[in-house]
């Protein structure tokens, strides 16, 4: 019953025979169709799952951020030797050489 449902879906001619050449020019024009729809539908999920990445990073950035901001209180000891304050530098400076603003935290 298949098989006749398919035949009469590209008998246009009603004598139960299907030209070939239109069935493969709409068999291959229904696979492209599916194909893109499929492909589109993985874009499209992709850059939903994109947006959601960014969301959430954003959102930790935020929680990074808003930490910062509450500990900034923190209280340091200002009486510090000049070794404490080369240290500090040193590892200031490092910090400083291998940051890079284009890198996600």
């Amino acid at each position: 019953r298949e098989l006749a449902a398919i035949v009469k879906q590209f008998d246009r001619d009603n004598n139960q025979e299907v030209n070939c050449a239109n069935f493969l020019l709409s068999f291959q024009k229904l696979g492209s169709e599916e194909k893109f729809r499929v492909q589109s539908e993985r874009i499209k999920k992709q850059r939903e799952m994109d947006k959601a990445a960014k969301e959430e990073h954003e959102l930790k950035m935020r929680e990074i951020e808003a930490k910062a901001i509450a500990n900034a209180g923190i209280w340091a000891d200002f009486d510090f030797i000049e070794e404490d304050r080369t240290s500090a530098w040193n590892k200031f400076t490092e910090a400083a050489k291998i940051y890079d603003k284009t890198q996600a935290a």
